[in-house]
């Protein structure tokens, strides 16, 4: 992702500063959405892949739920569900474990990940 200020420096930068604040900058590590479907079957816990080429062994995986509404459900109803989630990465994937407390939960949910 690319981001560029909306206004150009002005006499309190240094020349540095001004350089800096100018150009182009790329963001790294950006939140990526997906969507996962816990099936129609209540449960407490889950695991499943996160499928991503940013991904290698050496990755930190972070994973946490969005309050947006996934497919086929109600506005808002993520906020009653409380899901942790940790992942372990390898290269081109991580598995990803959920924990539903009080749970349980089932249907699907939108979840956010970033590569670090």
């Amino acid at each position: 992702m690319r981001v560029r200020h909306s206004t150009a420096s002005d006499a309190t930068f240094s020349t540095e500063g001004a350089g800096a604040w100018d150009a182009d900058h790329t963001l790294e590590n950006v939140w990526t959405e997906l969507e996962v479907d816990f099936g129609t079957k209540p449960v407490y816990d889950a695991t499943f892949q996160i499928t991503d080429a940013a991904i290698t062994a050496t990755s930190k995986v972070v994973v946490m739920q969005s309050g947006k509404t996934a497919t086929g459900r109600a506005s808002g109803d993520m906020q009653w569900d409380a899901v942790n989630y940790a992942a372990n990465a390898d290269d081109g994937f991580a598995t990803c474990y959920a924990l539903c407390s009080p749970g349980p939960i089932v249907g699907r949910r939108i979840l956010y990940y970033q590569v670090i």
